[in-house]
């Protein structure tokens, strides 16, 4: 179930206004292929495209204050929250009215045309995930450690010390003794 909540601070459905949304999740990709390697090599990418929403409203009665401030949500070359609730939780994500229509036979019910540019939807309550550290084919150091790697047992070997310290990268320090067995 996907209800309206607020457009641009005015509530959708409040009584003596109701809304539906249409395509809410309704999603295409703009894909972008181009030979532009030397060798032969196709690269591409793909971004996901705008969201067009429609938001159709249907007013209780002829309130005139309420219908002005519907109009003022339409008003304005700026992007406006758009709140939903849906099953998984409220949502927000921000578009632009795009079109909008009052009907021929009464000005009580106005179909608006919303476009996302960011068509992703956020949380306004989001849950937080925490992922462990994992490496595949490494060493997790502790606290400050030292570790020295050598090529040979012979006083000739070029050695590495890995000084692991606390921070993301390693510093490395390459000692040559000019030569390796």
């Amino acid at each position: 179930m996907i209800s309206p909540i607020s457009f641009n601070g005015v509530a959708l459905n409040d009584g003596f206004f109701s809304s539906d949304l249409r395509g809410v999740f309704d999603s295409d990709k703009v894909l972008t292929l181009n030979d532009i390697l030397g060798d032969g090599q196709v690269f591409g990418r793909s971004k996901a495209a705008e969201r067009k929403l429609v938001l159709n409203i249907t007013a209780a009665a002829q309130d005139l204050s309420r219908i002005a401030a519907l109009n003022q949500m339409m008003a304005g070359n700026a992007l406006k929250m758009l709140i939903i609730a849906t099953d998984i939780g409220r949502l927000y994500g921000y578009g632009e009215v795009t079109t909008f229509a009052w009907a021929s036979d009464t000005p009580l019910m106005q179909s608006v045309q919303i476009t996302m540019p960011d068509p992703h939807w956020q949380a306004l309550q989001p849950d937080t995930l925490s992922l462990e550290p994992s490496i595949a084919n490494g060493v997790i150091f502790g606290d400050p450690v030292r570790i020295a790697l050598d090529a040979g047992g012979s006083d000739n070997a070029a050695r590495t010390i890995l000084d692991a310290d606390n921070s993301d990268s390693a510093a490395r320090t390459q000692l040559d003794a000019g030569g390796s067995n």
